[in-house]
């Protein structure tokens, strides 16, 4: 399953009100949306809140439940009274409760998110079944829609600071953590190196093979260079052809492992399925972050080291400590 952003404090709230709407408006003693997932239900809105249904009550998702069924089944659960078989070994027959009726909240993509219900001790009459049913659907849309406009907000979050070719962090994400980084590392007098590189040769290589080829060997240098680094690393794309790689806690003989480690990843490269004679290689320019200085004079520094290594031919990491 992809994963999927986490609802806001806007939107519990919203689904609060949903919650209460339902309750107000229909002749039935609880409604509540609840979340599935890593084996559990749980409670995310309740009207009324009670001992039974308190936003944060989870419950294990093992089939003792309508909403178990409801997500099994896919779509819409009606059951009222005795009719629709058996549902009497259920934790909300238990309870006192003969009728619910539940739909499954589902993301864009169409995985279930949770559900929306609600539930009387009395048997509905078939006109308030009908009108319950038409209600609950339309209050789900609208819960929905809320997770819809979310996962909206992340994407259009995620296209403004991602490069879409690579999914790597552009200049503006690799500043924001940077000044992340550089904080936490004057809190703990931690080292933080950047290693800035270029591929060598780039402008020609663009005009030899067109932007296509270059973008597609720009992808293949990617997952390249993520090897090179830990988890814990930052890689990001600063610009058409300027990467950055940030190592926090590292000193100058991993900063130095690193480049070279991308020196070796490249070079056994070849950038064209059609030509196994030419070879991606890169300059790198090293530099330590020093306390309290702004982050453009550090990263200035790093790319004139990265301009001294390209003057000096390419294929070569130069540090500058100061």
């Amino acid at each position: 399953a992809m994963s999927h952003p986490q609802p806001d404090d806007g939107i519990l709230h919203e689904w609060q009100a949903i919650s209460e709407t339902l309750l107000e408006n229909l002749p039935v003693d609880a409604a509540v949306i609840r979340r599935v997932g890593g084996g559990s239900l749980e409670v995310l809105a309740a009207a009324p809140e009670s001992d039974r249904y308190t936003p944060g009550e989870r419950a294990p998702q093992d089939g003792s439940h309508f909403c178990d069924h409801l997500l099994a089944d896919g779509k819409v659960l009606e059951v009222n009274g005795a009719q629709g078989g058996n549902w009497d070994h259920l934790v909300e027959r238990k309870a006192g409760f003969n009728a619910y009726f539940g739909t499954v909240l589902s993301w864009p993509d169409g995985e279930p998110y949770g559900t929306l219900a609600v539930l009387s001790r009395e048997t509905l009459s078939s006109d308030d079944a009908a009108r319950t049913l038409r209600l609950l659907q339309r209050m789900a849309v609208s819960a929905t829609a809320l997770l819809s406009g979310l996962v909206k907000r992340e994407q259009g979050h995620y296209e403004a600071t991602h490069y879409a070719l690579t999914g790597l962090p552009n200049r503006q994400l690799f500043h924001d953590l940077a000044n992340m980084q550089m904080k936490a590392a004057q809190r703990s007098s931690a080292a933080l190196w950047v290693v800035l590189w270029s591929v060598d040769g780039f402008r020609e290589l663009a005009e030899e093979r067109g932007r296509e080829s270059v973008n597609v060997m720009l992808g293949r240098v990617t997952e390249r260079a993520r090897s090179c680094i830990r988890q814990s690393d930052v890689l990001a794309r600063l610009g058409d052809n300027q990467f950055a790689f940030m190592l926090a806690g590292a000193n100058e003989f991993v900063a130095n492992a690193v480049a070279e480690r991308l020196r070796r990843n490249l070079s056994t490269l070849s950038p064209w399925p059609d030509d196994s004679t030419t070879r991606v290689t890169t300059s790198c320019g090293l530099s330590p972050y020093h306390d309290k200085e702004p982050l453009d004079t550090w990263l200035s520094r790093a790319r004139v080291a990265m301009d001294d290594a390209s003057q000096a031919g390419g294929d070569v990491a130069m540090v500058r400590e100061a």
